[in-house]
């Protein structure tokens, strides 16, 4: 939710800024861009309050789907705080997920300059035309906007490039996107698998030194299960998992290890 929100968001402040929109008349423009910009701001600066007040929706909503037998399988496939967010996670991701459109945005006018000859002059034409067309893909009805995308932006730089070269570079784009997803995103993912989270190395250092985990969950804590396991909460209110010290009591660490 978060990313396709902040995605389609800062794509229509760029489109607000640079797309052309000389078909729609001067006043219709300016009228369009102030709409479309303002609208995306104030959505973009209130999602993490946004999302607060869908998640307590959705939990009122899940709560009632699940009194339904027939519907309550289809609440068991989607988690009652699907839509929970912290506020500084969404601000984070929202920087983030900005940053990613500006820099594709930067990639795909330098892949102008390269294929169809486009001068400095047509820097903001074609960045913001390229985002016009991430925007609509984004709302569109085909996977990735897989078409959609490549028709709004062979049309938006068609006067200026003509339809061929126009046509030819929307679909570089696209395959420029798709080359950098086949080589990043494996390399992403083996990233993720071989760097340890923080909770993963505060464990290490649990279990290797009691004295360092947090208070409460040096020793044996109020309903552990000794002989299974059992994850529950300690007296320092964390979320720990009992384990047998060669007979000596039992050591914490969260739960997971």
């Amino acid at each position: 939710v978060v990313e396709t929100a902040t995605l389609v968001g800062w794509a229509a402040v760029f489109a607000a800024l640079w797309a052309p929109s000389d078909r729609l008349g001067t006043a219709g423009g300016w009228l369009a861009r102030i709409v479309i910009g303002a609208g995306a701001t104030v959505g973009l600066v209130t999602l993490p309050w946004t999302l607060a007040g869908a998640s307590s929706w959705w939990r009122r909503i899940d709560r009632g789907m699940r009194r339904v037998v027939i519907l309550r399988r289809a609440a068991d496939r989607i988690p009652p705080d699907a839509l929970s967010a912290q506020r500084s996670a969404v601000w984070q991701a929202t920087s983030i997920y900005g940053s990613s459109v500006a820099m594709r945005l930067v990639a795909t006018v330098l892949l102008a300059l390269a294929v169809v000859g486009a001068g400095l002059d047509d820097v903001w034409l074609v960045a913001g035309a390229t985002a016009a067309g991430v925007l609509v893909g984004m709302v569109g009805i085909t996977p990735a906007g897989l078409g959609v995308r490549e028709v709004v932006v062979a049309a938006l730089l068609a006067d200026r490039f003509g339809l061929g070269d126009a046509a030819a570079f929307a679909i570089a784009v696209r395959v420029l996107e798709f080359a950098h997803e086949l080589v990043l995103l494996p390399l992403a993912a083996a990233a993720g698998r071989a760097r340890p989270t923080t909770d993963d190395r505060g464990r290490r250092r649990w279990l290797s030194d009691p004295a360092r985990a947090p208070a409460g969950c040096s020793g044996a804590a109020p309903g552990h299960d000794r002989d299974r396991g059992r994850s529950r909460r300690c007296g320092g209110g964390h979320a720990c998992r009992g384990r047998r010290d060669q007979g000596d009591g039992v050591r914490e660490g969260p739960a997971g290890a």
